[in-house]
């Protein structure tokens, strides 16, 4: 089996288990975090929880600031609300790129 299909799979497997198993509502709290941008995206999600794009533009920032952890629960959020974006199923797959190459660096 090559990279690209393992990756793939992978890929799936804890797409389903994030979207599957995580039934509980996600939490959030202003001023939480040290990174201003943060704390506004946060801010706008208490505003208005049931805009996926809200949970999308906070996962970017986490992304950017090498959270992955914390930007793949807010995608998957995202995805919940709106599972037919292909987009965040892109983004999705980004981020764990990225974590992945973390890891191995």
């Amino acid at each position: 089996m090559n990279l690209p299909k393992i990756l793939f799979y992978t890929f799936l497997f804890i797409c389903s288990a994030f979207i599957g198993c995580n039934s509980k509502k996600q939490q959030t709290q202003t001023n939480k975090y040290s990174i201003p941008e943060l704390n506004i995206a946060t801010s706008e999600i208490d505003q208005n929880p049931k805009d996926p794009n809200r949970w999308i533009n906070r996962a970017v920032i986490f992304s950017k600031n090498n959270m992955y952890n914390e930007s793949v629960a807010d995608i998957a959020t995202a995805m919940k609300i709106d599972s037919m974006n292909v987009d965040y199923h892109h983004l999705l797959a980004d981020v764990y790129l990225k974590m992945a190459n973390s890891v191995l660096r």
